[in-house]
Order: structure tokens, then sequence, then C-alpha cells
């Protein structure tokens, strides 16, 4: 925390296979220190990142390299630099440390064992001494509306509504598989899709299913407190469900993904594993499986509700 107004730059981005979870953050980030001085740091050839705040008012820059962004850092006396890209090289921390401190977010790149601190909610990394580490689902940033939203009261025994929320790309169509899956078991209740801003649309017509889609939510917790149970990727996603305590199964959209440590039981959630290797016979069976099982459904929001109390 700054006392005194200080200069904050944000380096991120969003594209379809990098997903939109690294920008969510780092608006949820800037929200919180909206009193500074601050600016979002984009590439030039990321056009996903640049739509997306678009809708805000923050000042954005935007870099074609590392080097055009340390020189950026550097003419601006940045005072903080927040790294939300990944794999962040040796290099451009030691560049960026000569006049900023530097914090970094999920990073598994050699640049993180000498950041000022790394915080990652989705797995510990080994190379980063624990002084300098803030890992676990007790250090997730989540967007502002989270935390003024109440936590889910109670699990019904009936699964009326089912959420899919599959990042804001869904690369590998996961979806859609989950459509299918709940046309093959006759699901007759309520299924809302969230579609992010970089998702191949879906023809919703060839379905029979009592869908309600949903794009740009706004308000997403007040989305998924509704649901009786989810449907979700491997991403930061968990980690919101889980704060309001609703069960999900979850599929990874990539090898990357199957990384993630918080997508466990004692998180409430239901992994299935890589996406593209679970047919929809087998997704049918294991949401049939949760819908009948309202003792499995209690367990696991019960167990989110417990990991994720003592978030700070």
């Amino acid at each position: 925390h700054y006392a005194t107004r200080k200069q904050i730059v944000f380096r991120t981005d969003a594209s379809k296979n990098l997903g939109m979870g690294h920008v969510y953050r780092t608006l949820a980030v800037a929200q919180e220190l909206a009193r500074h001085e601050l600016v979002i740091v984009l590439s030039k050839d990321q056009e996903l990142g640049q739509a997306f705040f678009s809708e805000y008012p923050f000042r954005v820059e935007l870099v074609s390299n590392d080097d055009e962004f340390a020189q950026f850092v550097r003419d601006n006396k940045t005072d903080l630099v927040i790294l939300d890209r990944l794999n962040n090289d040796a290099k451009i921390v030691s560049d960026l440390q000569a006049t900023a401190k530097v914090v970094t977010f999920e990073d598994l790149g050699e640049g993180a064992a000498i950041a000022d601190l790394l915080i990652s909610d989705l797995y510990l990394n080994p190379a980063v001494s624990p002084e300098h580490q803030l890992a676990g689902v007790e250090n997730a940033i989540l967007a502002p509306t989270f935390e003024s939203l109440p936590r889910k009261a109670k699990i019904e025994p009936a699964v009326d509504e089912l959420l899919l929320l599959f990042g804001g790309t869904d690369p590998s169509n996961l979806a859609v598989k989950s459509l299918n899956a709940l046309e093959e078991i006759g699901f007759a209740g309520i299924v809302t899709v969230v579609r992010g801003l970089g998702a191949e649309p879906i023809d919703f017509s060839k379905f029979s299913l009592k869908i309600n889609p949903l794009s740009n939510v706004k308000n997403m917790p007040a989305v998924m407190v509704k649901a009786d149970l989810a449907l979700s990727s491997a991403g930061r996603t968990i980690t919101e469900l889980a704060c309001l305590g609703v069960p999900t199964i979850c599929m990874a959209q990539n090898a990357k993904e199957l990384t993630h440590a918080h997508t466990t039981e004692a998180n409430g959630v239901k992994m299935l594993g890589l996406g593209n290797e679970v047919s929809t016979e087998q997704l049918a069976a294991n949401i049939q499986i949760l819908i009948e099982d309202f003792e499995q459904r209690k367990r696991l929001s019960e167990n989110a509700l417990r990991a994720t109390s003592s978030r700070s």
C-alpha cells in the first residue's frame, strides 16, 4: 500500500490462446489502486486486450516488445510494475527493477525468482523463495463485485439451473461439448451459457435445451450465485465459483491448465482432466451423477466455502 500517489504500470495481454483471465485480474487490481496514476500497457499485435480495455477509463499504451516496454517504464519514472502475462524472463524483470519494484502473477519464468513479489493462486513456484511468494486460493485477487455479494447460503436438492463458463475465449470449444452432453441426458432445467469477448459464437438453435445465453457480463457473481451446478475450465473462474460455494465440474482447456493445483475436491471441484480427451458420453455421465447426488454437491459446496474462507 502506497501512502502517496504513485505511478503504477500494468503489463498484460489477452488472446485466443492466452485467454482473458490476465486482463480481468489486471482490471480488478487497477480498480483497487485507482487513486494512483495507472497505465495499462498492452502488445500492439494483441487486439483482444485492446478491445477489452477500451470499455474502461484507464490510460492504455501499446508496445511492440519488452525493450520498448522497459524504456517506457524508465522514461516515465514508474514506481511499481505489475506483470500479469506468464513466464517473464530474467532480463525484462532486471531491466524494470533498475527504476521500479516488480510484482508478477502466475509466473513460472526465470524472472519470477528475482521479482520483488510473486502472487499465484493456481500453483506454487518452487524456484521462488517463500518470503517473495504468496501462493494458494487464499491469495486470489477477484473483481470487487465478488467481495460485496453474500456467499451462497445453501445447495438445493434439485438442479434447476446449470452454468457453463469456459473462459473468455474457450479455444477447445468445451461449451458446445457440454451442451451436447446435456442434450444426451435430457436436462430439463435452465442452462446459462456465458460467452467471453474472444469466444466463437454458438448456434443455440441447434439445441432443444432451455438456454439463457449471456455475453459481456458486468456482474458475474450475480450470475454465478444462481447456479446449482457449474461447468468450467481450469482458470481463475474456479476460484470465483469456489468463493460463492458453487459445486463445479472442471475440464482443462490445455495441458498448462492441468498444472493448476486449485481444481480439487477440497476446493469444491470435480476435475475430469483435459477437455479434448473427455468424451461427450463421459461428460454426460459425470453431470448426471452430480445432478442426482445431492449429498456430493452439498459436500463440494461446503469444501469450496471452507477453502476460500481465509482469502486475504
